[in-house]
């Protein structure tokens, strides 16, 4: 009896550490694409931010940057991300 006990502790830790494994490779799979939507992302704010500030920058030549505030990207000067015109 204490045979059969011991064989499945051992058969589920095997379970248990496969599992744990593929559950390690998926999350490294997701966070991986979450680092890829968040660097497209970013590129397209950054292109969309371009586009609105450099229009916004011939009434406004001190424009040279932007934020993101309330969910809008907000056309501004001195700010750490840099417009490319």
């Amino acid at each position: 009896m204490k045979t059969q006990y011991e064989r499945n502790l051992t058969q589920l830790a095997k379970e248990y550490e496969e599992k744990k494994t593929n559950a390690e490779l998926e999350l490294n799979q997701l966070k991986i694409q979450v680092t890829q939507t968040e660097e497209r992302f970013n590129n397209v704010i950054a292109y969309a931010a371009d586009n609105i500030c450099c229009k916004n920058r011939i009434d406004n030549p001190n424009i040279d940057s932007y934020i993101i505030a309330n969910n809008r990207i907000v056309c501004s000067a001195g700010e750490n991300k840099k417009i490319s015109c």
